[in-house]
């Protein structure tokens, strides 16, 4: 999985690295000041038209972030995965990559039994997204000791 995220952290930084050097007019010659002025133009308006859609908070945002997350992975398998399968064996495979997929996001809820791994998580978001931190609940979460789903005598290893 390390490898998919950081492959998806590098596709980010590829985007940044192209939008910071067409927004800088620095970095264009004079005879390419209309290419720059096309960019800058054309992201203005961008931006502009996606604050008024209040897009950011669609990317990632603590009233959807489940759902937002949901969505991401829903796009690597379906909107790129699925241009992997080129046989039978290969749809096989894919059908079973997300279900196993789908069995490690449900392992994330061991986080409602265990105060422990809850914990982690949550520093580490913290950590790794200050603004996680200045969220109404984020110290109760944090703090709170006990079950918020599940009991642990009622969780059993599946057969894969």
């Amino acid at each position: 999985m390390k490898d998919i995220f950081e492959k998806m952290n590098k596709a980010l930084k590829h985007l940044e690295t192209l939008h910071d050097i067409f927004i800088n007019e620095d970095n264009f010659k004079p005879e390419e000041n209309l290419d720059y002025e096309i960019y800058r133009q054309n992201e203005e308006k961008l931006k502009e038209i996606l604050n008024r859609l209040d897009f950011g908070s669609q990317l990632y945002d603590r009233k959807g972030r489940q759902m937002i997350l949901a969505d991401l992975l829903e796009y690597i398998f379906l909107g790129r995965g699925y241009y992997s399968v080129k046989s039978k064996e290969d749809k096989e495979n894919f059908v079973r990559a997300i279900l196993h997929f789908v069995n490690l996001l449900m392992c994330y809820e061991a986080m409602t039994v265990s105060d422990n791994l809850r914990e982690k998580v949550l520093e580490k978001l913290g950590k790794e997204n200050p603004e996680i931190r200045n969220e109404d609940h984020y110290n109760k979460l944090k703090d709170f000791s006990g079950t918020v789903g599940l009991k642990r005598e009622n969780l059993r290893l599946p057969k894969i």
